[in-house]
């Protein structure tokens, strides 16, 4: 019998074979780096947002590989969910918070977004769908102090790329 899985985490601290975590708590984190796996393989850019230097969101495309901030293939990634990003515990005094994912080498347990290039040292995702333009806005709007990533234009994504 094959193991319950979702594409692409082949290493996790979630184990797909507890009806737990295909919960919505669960899965609104897990599904969307499943998607980012799958458009990695694909060759799909996702849109990630980002604030310019006067605070304004903007969006742009981003390889999968400077997102994770490696070359390394899914399959030799470890995806740790609701998970503390080390590197961060000599900034705080008290408890260490967990954050949405941790991404490391499988192997060697490293921690991959620890970037000297760049400031993106964590990722918070979210999985959104919005049904009218105006609750988009004002939840981008209420959203600015955060480096976020969306997939609401993966068919716009797609449909560029084929071009």
């Amino acid at each position: 019998m094959t193991k319950p899985s979702l594409y692409g985490i082949t290493h996790s601290n979630r184990d797909f074979s507890d009806s737990y975590y295909w919960g919505k708590n669960q899965f609104n984190s897990s599904f969307p780096v499943a998607l980012t796996c799958f458009m990695r393989d694909s060759g799909i850019n996702p849109v990630y947002l980002r604030l310019n230097s006067d605070r304004k969101i903007f969006h742009e495309e981003i390889e999968v590989s400077a997102l994770f901030n490696t070359k390394l293939s899914n399959d030799k990634l470890y995806f740790s969910f609701e998970s503390r990003f080390e590197p961060f515990k000599q900034f705080v005094h008290d408890e260490l918070e967990t954050i949405d994912l941790v991404i490391m080498n499988a192997e060697t347990k490293a921690f991959l977004r620890l970037s000297k290039s760049s400031l993106q040292l964590c990722l918070i995702i979210r999985l959104k769908v919005f049904q009218r333009t105006s609750t988009a806005a004002s939840l981008l709007s209420a959203l600015q102090p955060c480096v976020i990533w969306l997939f609401q234009w993966l068919n716009h994504s797609r449909k560029k790329q084929k071009k």
